[in-house]
């Protein structure tokens, strides 16, 4: 059933399920071990322009991960909201 004109639209109990889902998901993004290594190769672990090289490719991916999570957990508010994705 519709909401009144004028109210927020109510959620569906699918566009729930997704959106759990999805919070699971960002969640899961969000705690990957991999988005600590760019610690460890550092100039402790390696020497050179090469190292430095490597740092940034793992602080952009880790950057890009971890912005995937947070438009995950957006889409989950819409659709907790009523509003399709």
């Amino acid at each position: 059933m519709p909401a009144p004109p004028g109210a927020p639209p109510i959620p569906t109990p699918s566009q729930l399920e997704r959106a759990t889902d999805l919070r699971q998901l960002a969640r899961q993004l969000q705690n990957l071990r991999v988005l600590d290594l760019y610690r460890r190769a550092g100039p402790d672990a390696w020497v050179g322009p090469i190292a430095q090289q490597c740092v940034d490719q793992l602080t952009n991916y880790r950057r890009l991960i971890l912005y995937q999570a947070d438009g995950l957990l957006a889409a989950a508010r819409r659709l907790e909201q009523g509003d399709e994705i």
